[in-house]
C-alpha cells in the first residue's frame, strides 16, 4: 500500500510499508506536524497515532474507518480534523479534549448522535456534520463560541436546540434538507448571520425574530411548507438572494410585495410590484416564479 504522509509544510514523503502502525514506530514521533492517509481503505487507525503529539493536521477521509481510537484525544496540538467520506457511527468522547481543533469535518459518514465532549471545542470555528443520520444537535453546541460555520444539512433533524443561539460568531447556518417543522426563536440571537439555508425541510412557518439577522444577504427557505412570510422578514435591509419557491403560499403580504420590488431593483431582473393588496393564492405560485425563484437566485 503506498501511503502519502506529509511530515512538516515543506516536506512531502511517499512511504510504502505494511501498516500505519510501522510507519508511527519508524519516524520520529516530533518531527510529524501532517499526516494525511486518506483514500487508502484503513478500517481502523492505531492506538500509536496518539504518540504524534505535535500533530497539527490529521487528514484521514475516504476510508472505511466506523470508530476513531480514544488515544487521538492525545492530539492536543490538533487544530484541523477531516475524516469525511468514512462510515464513522459514533465519536469518541475524547475528542473533546482537542482544545485547538478549529477545522472539524465528519461529512458523509453515518453518525447518529455527537458526543456532548464537542462542547468543549471552544476553539472551533467550522463544524461540518452534513450526509449523516444524526436526528439531533447535543444542547452542548452552544458552547461553540467561536462557530462561524455549521453545516447540517442532508440529516434527519426535526429540531434545533434553542442553545444554538449562544453562537453568536456563527455567519453560516446550513441545515437543508432536513425534517425540521419550526425554527427556535433563538435564531434572531445571529446578530453576524450572512447565510442561511433551511430550505427542503418541512418549515409550515418562519419566526417573526428572523427579522433581527441584519447582516443576512443570503436567504433560501424554498421547499417547504409554508404558507405565508413574517412582515418582520422586510427587516432584513441587507439581503440580496432570497428563494422561497416550493411553499404553499396562501398570500404575499404587501410589505413582503415591497421587499421583492427592492431585490428586483439591486439585481436588475424580475417584474415590477404595484399592487396596494396582498397578491393572493391564485396568482401567488406563478409571482413567485417570476420574480423570488429566477430573480433572486445565487
Amino acid at each position: 500500500m503506498k501511503i502519502t504522509y506529509r511530515l512538516n509544510t515543506k516536506d512531502c514523503l511517499i512511504w510504502e510499508g505494511d501498516t500505519l502502525k510501522q510507519f508511527i514506530e519508524s519516524v520520529d514521533e516530533n518531527s510529524v506536524t501532517h499526516l494525511g492517509v486518506s483514500y487508502n481503505e484503513l478500517q481502523t487507525l492505531p492506538p500509536e497515532i496518539g504518540a504524534l503529539i505535535n500533530l497539527t493536521e490529521l487528514s484521514v477521509y475516504y476510508n472505511n474507518l466506523q470508530t476513531l481510537p480514544p488515544e487521538i484525544g492525545a492530539l492536543k496540538s490538533l487544530t484541523h480534523l477531516y475524516a469525511y467520506g468514512n462510515k464513522l457511527q459514533t465519536l469518541p468522547p475524547e475528542i473533546g479534549s482537542l482544545k485547538n481543533l478549529t477545522h472539524l469535518n465528519v461529512y458523509n459518514n453515518n453518525l447518529q448522535t455527537l458526543p456532548p465532549e464537542i462542547g468543549a471545542l471552544t476553539n472551533l470555528t467550522e463544524l461540518i456534520v452534513s450526509r449523516n443520520k444524526l436526528q439531533t444537535l447535543p444542547p452542548e453546541i452552544g458552547s461553540l463560541k467561536s462557530l462561524t460555520e455549521l453545516d447540517a444539512e442532508d440529516n434527519n433533524l426535526q429540531t434545533l436546540p434553542p442553545e444554538i443561539g449562544a453562537l453568536k460568531s456563527l455567519t453560516h447556518l446550513y441545515v437543508y434538507s432536513n425534517e425540521l417543522q419550526t425554527l427556535p426563536p433563538e435564531i434572531g440571537a445571529f446578530k453576524n448571520l450572512t447565510h442561511l439555508y433551511v430550505n427542503n425541510n418541512e418549515l409550515q412557518t418562519l419566526p417573526p425574530e428572523i427579522g433581527s439577522l441584519k447582516n443576512l444577504t443570503h436567504l433560501y427557505v424554498h421547499d417547504n411548507e409554508l404558507q405565508t412570510l413574517p412582515p418582520e422578514i422586510c427587516e432584513l435591509r441587507d439581503l440580496r438572494y432570497f428563494n422561497t419557491y416550493g411553499n404553499e403560499f396562501e398570500y404575499i403580504p404587501v410589505n413582503v410585495q415591497n421587499l421583492i420590488n427592492r431585490l428586483r431593483n439591486v439585481n436588475g431582473r424580475g417584474p415590477q410590484y404595484n399592487d396596494t393588496q396582498s397578491v393572493h393564492k391564485s396568482s401567488v405560485q406563478q409571482s413567485l416564479k417570476q420574480s423570488i425563484y429566477a430573480l433572486m437566485r445565487d
